[in-house]
């Protein structure tokens, strides 16, 4: 989200807002200064919808989202347009998600952006929303997404288990993957703007469908360092040498296997398996290098992620369900359709 400043916002006022039908102009109030700073608006706007009419609203402008901050300034709009009797509340930011213009419907608070997306709403008289218009106001400072990659790991045990007696109690839960205590922070603290977690008197989980789909929506596949296509049987002496392999926490495997979860088109004869270390994992285990006759591929990633939840099953690790909805998320229109019979799975505590 931008951090476009108060004083930048107010002066692209007259040159951004456009929501036609209505016209908007920016009011001229000199009165402003003589106002205590509890009911002083950021700006009076008149908008005008033909033949209805003119209304005045009291501007309450946030640099910054997140549906926490936008309740904020929702209540400030309003707390500022009860002082100024005759004025209506409205919050402005840089940029407004669908998701907060329904947050706005529900309040039945007004709230522009300064990208072309909005609801107006006047009780009984009008009512105008609009959506899709993309963010003009862009965030210049590289920031990563708390719902990917490696980040994304607090928010998959988040949906594991949904609640936590303390954040050293979820730091600690993930020891195997050493997430610090910082970033465990600035992820709920992000999810907690977005209203996804309650942070007090225990973290919990309060939408787990909308975490759902905020790693969803940021899903990015790993990046693969090495493809290694070869050739063996997985018997029980395999399975013991892979394991030892797989002793030490820093090798790690797992086989993508959607079909164990749902009805999913399997990958043939050819074996997919995800490792970090393709040689180390393979230590010791015979195995014939000639790709004509290959039956299992191995993909090296650099990235922990992906095993985040695995399962071990009959002596092998596999990929959690999670991962697999997220890998089938991105495949054709057969494969989200597969996806989808894994939500509800999903969203059961424990499940993913």
């Amino acid at each position: 989200m931008s951090n476009l400043t108060e004083k930048a916002a107010l002066n692209e006022l007259e040159s951004k807002l456009r929501f036609p039908p209505f016209q908007i102009t920016v009011r001229n109030d000199k009165d402003f200064g003589s106002m205590p700073m509890s009911q002083r608006p950021d700006a009076i706007l008149n908008i005008r919808y033909e033949p209805v009419g003119s209304y005045g609203f009291a501007v309450k402008y946030k640099s910054t989202g997140g549906l926490a901050n936008l309740r904020v300034a929702i209540l400030t709009a309003q707390a500022i347009a009860y002082a100024n009797k005759g004025l209506f509340p409205l919050v402005l930011m840089p940029f407004l998600r669908e998701e907060a213009l329904d947050e706005l419907v529900r309040q039945q608070v007004s709230g522009l952006d300064l990208s072309g997306n909005g609801v107006l709403y006047v009780p009984g008289v009008w009512f105008g929303y609009r959506t899709g218009e993309k963010n003009q106001f862009p965030s210049t400072l590289p920031k990563s997404s708390p719902y990917r990659g490696e980040q994304s790991i607090v928010g998959r045990a988040l949906l594991i288990q949904n609640e936590f007696a303390t954040q050293s109690a979820l730091v600690q839960y993930l020891t195997e993957f050493t997430v610090t205590n910082s970033t465990v922070s600035k992820v709920l603290s992000t999810m907690a703007e977005d209203l996804i977690v309650r942070r007090k008197p225990r973290i919990t989980l309060e939408r787990p469908d909308v975490l759902l789909d905020r790693l969803t929506e940021n899903y990015r596949p790993p990046k693969t360092r090495k493809v290694q296509r070869i050739r063996f049987d997985l018997t029980d002496d395999v399975k013991a040498k892979m394991a030892a392999n797989t002793w030490d926490t820093q090798i790690r495997y797992a086989i993508e296997s959607p079909d164990r979860y749902t009805v999913a088109p399997s990958s043939g004869a050819m074996l997919q398996i995800l490792t970090n270390d393709w040689e180390r994992l393979m230590k010791d285990i015979p195995y014939q290098s000639d790709v004509r006759f290959a039956n299992v591929e191995l993909t090296e990633i650099d990235a922990r992620f992906p095993f985040f939840g695995r399962e071990l099953i009959n002596g092998l690790w596999y990929t959690s369900p999670l991962q697999a909805y997220l890998t089938l998320s991105l495949g054709g229109k057969r494969e989200r359709q597969i996806a989808a019979t894994l939500r509800a799975q999903l969203l059961t505590p424990g499940h993913a």
